[in-house]
């Protein structure tokens, strides 16, 4: 498993994050320096009901080392004003793969602690690398809430949640609580940021040079298996980076949207799956993925999102079924299954022919053969922001990436088992219908027909991306062009150009602040997958290849092994957002397993 480190000393040591996940939705998750950067951090963060009901249990275990002088602390909090101990100056190295491990210097004494996430268990390693004994004093700091809220300082019952293993370690009962620990990066989004912790009890040891002492902790909760990889020697460099978001939960095989806050999402879900799934193999988890979607549609729709409770969904998505259809695709490409193809074959052609006459969310095709949807207050599109009533980036109409998909929806529907007799004119008649997109004027596509909008956004090369979308190739080389000097950056797509009116340069401030940029100008990693075979469609592999070589340095941007949701529109482009999302690791996944077939292909 590829590891990453990073050297004691760095100046962004409380900005770069690691991550450990368990395949069903529980994590642990902190900073570098080990601080509690968010309120999304903590050493055991156990999903009770998989793959939702994540539940921090163990916020961090304060450590000290005695010496001569007192203690020195090798953990690290931030209180107002202050940080205490001051852990992260006594950081050597730290590394993360299968597990995370932090090498600590007090004077001679060198400490080594590794954390290890299980199924249902968390274990903390502490190994004395000195030539002397050292005594470690260790301090538990327990909370008991959803990972979305904070602790407050009240009775809780935490043996009815969490279990101990402290064998061959002193204990003394020292109950406490700790106050108003700061969440720094839950300050600058404008959230409650203050908590408070409880210590049940203090454990000491004196470790011999050389010697390794352990505590754990256990949900006491119903047991259920992750989702299990083996491993692989494929060179996609974001392919094991990709595998942190499949899940088992309950009955179904899922992707989730991000660590720490996304459940999982229909659209999100679709387009990751096969830079996840499919990019590792595993082709029978990818057709449960689909399958435990399709039947869950209502209206020809797939869910949305389902809810934390783990039960209800949203259904308020144009594309995300579109998606799947593209998902099926590619899932029977990987491995043709006659049943899949039947199944699907009969959930597709439900969800067509709902599209054809009408559905919710004013979703229906037009007379020219376009899809059109949306209405007043709704965000049905991947551009989705909305605060309160106001829908930020409004996509009325028939957007340019919705009709693309379309089209390839109703070319998949021809090549499945017993297609619908309309399916072929309905095919021409949107083929014609798209010509209308292009700006002859502008060199590049038009975002949304009826009513038009021309500012000049990345949805089209998800369009160039289709080989079904025909596209002549004078008029997407144009297009390409125009996304490359104005959309483009090293970290993704600007979502709006910055000479359009409305463009939001910096992705920062309160949450209200944050969702007015989200797609003014914000950067989105996820669409180089589509750029970049949109890049090889028309002839241009060599650029394709550059841009997905530039990407891998993303990986360690700020999540170590993730890429992050999105980046500043403006340079420097900091990253920003869900430190660990799906799609920005599988779509580049995606695109690097199409590419290098694209390569044998022609070789």
């Amino acid at each position: 498993m590829k590891t990453y480190r990073v050297t004691g000393g760095s100046d962004d040591l409380f900005d770069k994050e690691w991550l450990l996940t368990d395949g069903k939705g529980g994590y642990a998750m902190g900073s570098v320096a080990g601080a509690c950067t968010r309120r999304y951090h903590g050493l055991f963060i156990p999903a009770l009901r998989p793959p939702v009901g994540r539940t921090v249990l163990l916020k961090a275990v304060d450590a000290f080392v005695e010496t001569g002088d007192g203690l020195v602390g090798i953990s690290c909090n931030i209180y107002p004003g202050v940080i205490y101990p001051e852990g992260y100056r006594t950081i050597e190295s730290f590394e993360v793969g299968r597990t995370a491990k932090w090498r600590y210097r007090v004077e001679e004494t060198l400490i080594e602690r590794e954390v290890e996430l299980l199924d249902g268990e968390i274990r903390l390693r502490y190994q004395n690398a000195s030539n002397s004994t050292a005594r470690l004093i260790l301090h538990p700091l327990l909370v008991q809430r959803d990972h979305h809220t904070e602790q407050e300082a009240s009775d809780f019952d935490w043996k009815a949640h969490l279990s101990f293993n402290t064998l061959d370690w002193e204990v003394s009962e020292s109950a406490a609580w700790y106050h108003n620990f700061v969440h720094l990066r839950e300050s600058e989004r404008g959230l409650p940021d203050r908590e408070h912790a409880y210590r049940p009890f203090v454990l000491s040891k004196l470790l011999q040079p050389g010697e390794t002492a352990e505590i754990s902790a256990k949900a006491l909760s119903e047991r259920s298996a992750g989702f299990q990889w083996d491993e692989g020697d494929n060179d996609n460099p974001f392919q094991e980076a990709a595998r942190a978001f499949v899940v088992q939960g309950g009955d179904r095989t899922t992707i989730l949207a991000g660590y720490p806050w996304f459940n999982d999402w229909g659209r999100d879900t679709m387009i990751s799956l096969p830079g996840t799934l499919l990019a590792n193999g595993r082709v029978r988890e990818a057709r449960d993925t689909i399958l435990g979607y399709a039947r869950r549609m209502r209206d020809g729709l797939i869910p949305n999102r389902f809810l934390d409770d783990g039960e209800g969904a949203d259904y308020n998505t144009v594309d995300g079924t579109l998606w799947m259809f593209e998902a099926t695709r590619r899932t029977l490409i990987a491995e043709p299954q006659q049943d899949f193809a039947r199944e699907m074959s009969v959930h597709l052609r439900k969800s067509a022919e709902a599209h054809r006459s009408g559905t919710q969310f004013g979703i229906r095709v037009d007379k020219d053969g376009l899809l059109e949807q949306g209405g007043g207050g709704l965000q049905l599109t991947w551009m989705d922001a909305k605060i309160g009533e106001w829908v930020v980036t409004p996509r009325t109409g028939k957007p340019i990436e919705v009709n693309a998909l379309w089209i390839n929806a109703l070319d998949v529907l021809l090549r499945l088992p017993n297609p619908p007799a309309w399916a072929e004119s309905a095919i021409r008649q949107a083929r014609r219908g798209f010509e209308k997109f292009w700006r002859e004027d502008l060199g590049w596509f038009a975002d949304v027909l009826d009513p038009e909008s021309v500012q000049l956004r990345p949805n089209q090369v998800i369009a160039l991306s289709l080989n079904s979308v025909p596209v002549e190739k004078g008029r997407a080389l144009r297009a390409l062009e125009s996304v490359e000097r104005h959309l483009f950056t090293p970290k993704g797509l600007r979502t709006l150009a910055p000479f359009e009116p409305g463009y939001r340069g910096r992705f920062e401030g309160s949450m209200a602040d944050r969702d007015s940029a989200y797609h003014q100008g914000t950067v989105w990693p996820w669409l180089l997958g589509p750029y970049v075979s949109a890049l090889a469609r028309f002839g241009r592999s060599g650029d394709a290849r550059r841009v997905l070589d530039a990407t891998m340095p993303m990986l360690t941007d700020c999540g170590l092994g993730g890429i992050s949701e999105v980046y500043d529109g403006d340079a420097p482009h900091r990253p920003a957002g869900c430190p660990w999302q799906a799609w920005s690791v599988a779509e580049p996944s995606r695109a690097w397993e199409d590419l290098a077939r694209i390569q044998r292909d022609t070789a």
